[in-house]
This record gives structure tokens, sequence and C-alpha cells, in this order.
């Protein structure tokens, strides 16, 4: 239980590790996914105002970012395995405007994250340590409400003998401030 609490207050402060510069907005949202092995996550994100401005490539305007989630998941079979989520994904995201207050944006993170249960319905997990790779694309309407559709991925990336894995998708919603 200890090495548990001490993973995860490690990965909770983690976001201190990208604080050397300021994005434009901070962000705060939502995120309800399922999964083809009948599984829910229920994802509450925070985007801290750490980051970086990338530049302008291909007609979007790209920032490096941090996404910071909690989530839960929900087993949706009878075994009802719940098992509690918790990650840090540094974050490529790029917006193209399309009008003074409205974009497309596309955004790819891949970070470290922690799962309570090493075994969620019949997925192995191998053990607590994931890897979250998400890959998100979406709109953003008056500069700062973000609606899109969000591909999750968690595994260990071998780090245990057993890795089946989860892939989720999900619907966001994020408001930047």
């Amino acid at each position: 239980m200890l090495n548990r609490l001490s993973f995860a207050g490690l990965l909770m402060f983690s976001p201190l590790l990208w604080a050397g510069t300021a994005a434009d907005s901070a962000a705060v949202g939502l995120g309800i996914g399922h999964s083809d092995d009948e599984m829910t996550l229920g994802e509450i994100s925070l985007r801290p105002q750490f980051g970086a401005a990338l530049g302008r490539f291909l007609g979007a305007d790209w920032d490096a970012l941090l996404d910071v989630g909690i989530g839960f998941w929900r087993e949706t079979s009878s075994r009802h395995d719940d098992s509690f989520t918790f990650t840090t994904r540094p974050t490529v995201h790029g917006q193209w405007w399309t009008g003074p207050a409205t974009a497309w944006y596309a955004e790819l993170g891949v970070g470290p994250g922690y799962v309570d249960e090493k075994t969620i319905d019949d997925q192995q997990m191998g053990g607590h340590f994931q890897f979250s790779t998400r890959l998100g694309v979406g709109m953003v309407f008056n500069r700062v409400w973000m609606v899109g559709y969000g591909f999750q991925h968690w595994s260990n990336m071998g780090f245990y003998h057993e890795n089946d894995g989860i892939q989720l998708h999900m619907i966001e919603f994020k408001r930047m401030f």
C-alpha cells in the first residue's frame, strides 16, 4: 500500500518538472470513454498553466503542454472490477484557426500513469505502473470551450510479463481559462 501511495504522490507532483515556461491558458476537462472490452472510464483532467509555444507549422499554432488526469474505470459486465487511475501526459497541441474565435485542434500525449488494480475485467495490466497514450481531435469555440474525440491506450510497454492493455474511445469537454 505504501508503494502505491508513494508512486501516486510522485506522479501528482511530476508537473513541477515541466514548470519552466508559461502557457497562454490553463484548462479543466471531463472525458467519458468506452472500450471494446465493455469498460467505461470517466476522467477529470487539468491542464496547468505550464507549457511552451512551439511556433507555427503546417498552418497551425503548436504548443507543448501537460495534461494531468484522474480517472475511474468501471467494468460494465457482471464482475464490476473498478479501478482508480492517475496520469501525467506531456502533450503536443496544434490549433488551426478558422475564424476569430473558432479553431480545429489535434493533440498527442504520452506519459506515465498509475492504476490501482493489476487486473481490470479480464485485462491483465501486469502492474500498477502504466503508460497512457492519447490522441485527440476536435474544435475550439469562443476561444475557451474545447469539444472533441480522444483515443486512449493504456499499457505497461513491456515492463511486466502480462501486458494486455486497454483502448478507449472518449468524448471530451474542456474549459480554458
